[in-house]
């Protein structure tokens, strides 16, 4: 199983989109401490998911985190999501900003985003074209800023999986 660690944009924007049940079907969903806190503020009525894992970090990674905190002007979530992807040695890193996706590739840390998730569980064959194309749709309605040309990617990808799969799976 694939184990994934979240910062807390991707987590909130699937949930604004009524999305979240989704990021199980991608792997094993790990987060520290500061994403869950900075979940609870986003999101006053925050119950995680029992799906949803919580990494704790070992002193000297809480130390890189607080360190490229400092550093790198990286949110502590974001901070604390990279440090415990390292120490997970986690197969991907979901983050939906872009300077804490750069960080954590500058690391060879394998990064993706909501948007992601959504083809993933398309490519799994979990959800249809059409659910597929109707995830990307609600995610484009949160607050999660996408420009056009990553939208209109992430469209020609399923239309992709669609011919490589004409049974819409």
């Amino acid at each position: 199983m694939r184990e994934v660690v979240s910062n807390t944009g991707p987590i909130f924007h699937l949930y604004e989109a009524n999305l979240l049940h989704l990021l199980p079907d991608i792997g094993s969903i790990t987060i520290p401490n500061a994403v869950d806190e900075e979940l609870r503020q986003l999101i006053p009525t925050w119950r995680p998911p029992s799906w949803l894992r919580f990494g704790v970090l070992d002193h000297s990674y809480r130390y890189l985190a607080h360190q490229w905190f400092e550093e790198r002007h990286l949110d502590y979530g974001e901070s604390e999501a990279v440090a415990l992807s390292r120490q997970l040695q986690a197969d991907w890193f979901l983050t939906d900003d872009r300077a804490a996706g750069r960080f954590a590739q500058s690391m060879g840390i394998e990064v993706h985003g909501g948007i992601r998730v959504i083809l993933e569980v398309a490519i799994l064959g979990k959800i249809s074209q059409v659910d597929a194309h109707r995830a990307l749709d609600d995610l484009a309605n949160t607050s999660l800023w996408v420009s056009p040309g990553v939208m209109d990617s992430a469209r020609l990808t399923l239309a992709e999986l669609s011919n490589d799969h004409p049974n819409g799976g």
